[in-house]
């Protein structure tokens, strides 16, 4: 019984992991895996379109169990399939979250700088020079550079 998804009759919600999709002119076989590396199979399913490597919630009555005559290993029969919700595939997710991450990334530096320049409308080259080579010591304007000289002479 551990080497399939559920007793035969039962109607579990299984996530599982596209592997195969095999397309012949009559049907399509779904081949797919779970967490534990059990194999399962299916023709038809309503629900949400699902790619290869994607993961998937579904809900099915498991059929029959066979012995796969591809690797000879045990395969859970799926009849009766929905597709609850994809979850996508880790490859799909972490290019997504990249492309998010980079376009906040880019939103909050344009918002910087914006606001840089509201705050720097009046700012130069001299001041920003001054910036970024003089950071430890304090920058005096002309004229207290001026009122300073005219102490010293």
């Amino acid at each position: 019984m551990e080497d399939y998804l559920g007793p035969i009759k039962s109607k579990p919600e299984l996530f599982l992991k596209l592997v195969k999709r095999v397309r012949k002119p009559d049907y399509t076989m779904n081949i797919m895996e779970d967490r534990n590396g059990r194999k399962a199979m299916f023709y038809n399913y309503k629900g949400e379109e699902f790619k290869e490597d994607d993961c998937i919630l579904l809900k099915g009555t498991i059929a029959e169990h066979r012995i796969s005559t591809f690797d000879g290993r045990p395969l859970t029969y799926i009849n009766r399939v929905t597709v609850l919700k994809n979850m996508g595939s880790k490859k799909n997710e972490k290019k997504e979250d990249v492309v998010d991450i980079e376009k906040q990334e880019s939103k909050e530096s344009l918002k910087q700088q914006e606001q840089g320049e509201e705050n720097n409308s009046n700012s130069t080259i001299e001041s920003r020079f001054r910036e970024i080579y003089n950071k430890n010591k304090p920058v005096k304007t002309w004229q207290e550079q001026l009122a300073e000289e005219n102490e010293i002479s």
